[in-house]
């Protein structure tokens, strides 16, 4: 199967990146739900208040609300969703969604935190998802790494990966060495080239994202989690599935929550 970044995760980085860079004007208000590839099978967009009023249905009203509402900065953060199943694994279930957008208002933090449900599967058109973002109340957690060590944490998760799928997965070795090469020179971002704006980012952080973005392995059939692995090396598979999965996480919210006024 063609590993594509999780959807949900996808349009998580682009709500972020793209709110910091219209909160500080930086650029000019777009509507990411017509504009931006993260949207382009959602049918129906919502974003609910804390009572569970619907606030707004557009990404426009949603900037436009945060702005008003005072708010200084947008991040991407990982939250714990309680299951059974390790996340690496989990990823490949609709509705497991564990990660959110922080937003810093002047007196509090509040999350919003998405779900995507089919809408009609008999429609024509590929827009089958409604997306709904709930408002909830946040405690924030400590900072998160920077680009340069999660970086280092990528590299040495896909690395480790890659060697271990030379031994057991060879068909693998070529995609995770693709990761690698993200990090090391400017490619566009595999499947989601919009993914950021054309402003506030680093090369290193586009490079990142690019990275994480092709080392995204967490699908259902086909996918790395997938493949059968001999009983002595099936300790070794979870060890470095779940590294890279921590690492792909670390890099996604390093990269976008790295915007920086002054980058080109």
């Amino acid at each position: 199967g063609v590993e594509r970044m999780n959807g949900s995760l996808a349009q998580c980085i682009a709500l972020t990146a793209y709110g910091r860079a219209i909160l500080t004007g930086r650029m000019e208000p777009v509507e990411l739900l017509t504009n931006n590839t993260t949207f382009q099978y959602v049918r129906e967009l919502k974003f609910l208040d804390q009572t569970g009023n619907i606030a707004c249905k557009d990404t426009l009203r949603w900037f436009a609300a945060l702005k008003r509402r005072g708010a200084t900065a947008l991040k991407l953060i990982e939250r714990s969703v309680k299951t059974d199943l390790p996340d690496h694994l989990g990823v490949a279930f609709a509705g497991f969604d564990p990660w959110g957008i922080q937003v810093d208002l002047r007196a509090k933090h509040e999350m919003w935190v998405p779900t995507w449900d089919v809408a009609r599967k008999n429609t024509k058109s590929k827009r089958i998802w409604e997306v709904t973002y709930w408002c909830v109340d946040l405690i924030p957690s400590p900072e998160q790494d920077d680009v340069p060590r999660a970086s280092a944490a990528l590299r040495g998760a896909l690395e480790e990966i890659r060697d271990f799928a030379g031994v057991a997965a060879n068909h693998w070795v070529a995609w995770f060495n693709k990761a690698l090469e993200c990090l090391e020179s400017d490619r566009e971002i595999p499947y989601h080239p919009d993914l950021l704006p054309n402003v506030g980012y680093s090369r290193a952080a586009r490079r990142l994202v690019a990275a994480a973005s092709q080392a995204w392995v967490y699908g259902g059939m086909g996918s790395w989690n997938d493949i059968g692995v001999e009983e002595s090396q099936q300790s070794q598979y979870e060890v470095c599935s779940e590294r890279l999965y921590r690492a792909v996480i670390g890099a996604c919210c390093a990269a976008t929550n790295s915007f920086d006024d002054t980058a080109a």
